[in-house]
């Protein structure tokens, strides 16, 4: 037996006389001292048929299941707490992860409406990944926003998802799987789907700030539950150089 193996089955004589039963139970094997005798812990009714052990070993899994669901809740909402933790409420400056103090910054009073992308690319849910990669091509963009049927925020697709899934797999293969693997693929099977958001009148340096600590190159803009636009770095890049990025 594995020594990380916890449990096991026990079969165990019950009875006396000249008819001696047997009982199968699932025990604690690499624990032992909780009881008087010394014996390992039983974790499971005793039965006396296949059919009652194949019962019992199936509510032992439904509770690990739900302890397996437990676990998952809690450590999700960890990590959400260490995000929000990434940025002060107060100030909305970086904090954690962020850049290193002795950096300069760029001090400005606009806000994202004055920066954002208004003219934004979408493409539904349902839709075959070249319809993405076309915008991305002809929009010379790297970001596109992926709309429900009730033309609301659903999803993002960037390049990098594009490049890192499953199209990463036609590489070297030809246009002609490259293609079929586009068309083969819908935007809501590769969107990222876990989004930070900002409204038009946030503050651009806390918009940056955001980027920056939770490592994302673009924050979809909401009116509401309307997209009217979003911000990337090239946006923040357009301030330095005006004209010149896109």
């Amino acid at each position: 037996m594995a020594s990380d193996t916890n449990l096991a089955l026990n079969i165990d004589t019950v009875g006396g006389g000249d008819k001696p039963g047997t009982v199968a139970r699932v025990a604690v094997t690499s624990v032992t001292g909780y009881l008087r005798d010394g014996s390992a812990p039983i974790v499971s009714r005793d039965c006396v048929n296949q059919r009652e052990l194949a019962k019992e070993i199936a509510r032992l899994k439904q509770e690990l299941d739900d302890a397996l669901a437990q676990a998952e809740d809690h450590f999700a909402e960890q990590r959400r707490e260490t995000r929000r933790q990434r940025i002060e409420d107060s100030s909305g400056r970086i904090t954690g992860n962020a850049a290193p103090a002795n950096k300069p910054r760029l001090h400005a009073d606009l806000k994202v409406a004055d920066v954002m992308t208004r003219d934004i690319k979408t493409v539904q849910r349902n839709d075959p990944l070249s319809s993405a990669e076309t915008l991305m091509e002809d929009g010379r963009c790297r970001h596109v926003i992926v709309l429900d049927e009730q033309a609301k925020l659903a999803g993002v697709i960037s390049h990098r998802d594009m490049f890192y899934n499953r199209l990463s797999r036609s590489m070297g293969l030809g246009k002609y799987a490259h293609d079929n693997a586009l068309a083969a693929i819908m935007a809501k099977q590769i969107m990222q789907t876990e989004l930070t958001t900002v409204d038009p009148e946030t503050a651009l340096d806390e918009a940056a700030a955001l980027m920056v600590a939770r490592k994302i190159g673009c924050l979809p803009v909401l009116d509401g539950d309307a997209v009217v636009g979003i911000i990337t770095e090239s946006d923040f890049l357009s301030i330095l150089a005006p004209g010149e990025a896109n």
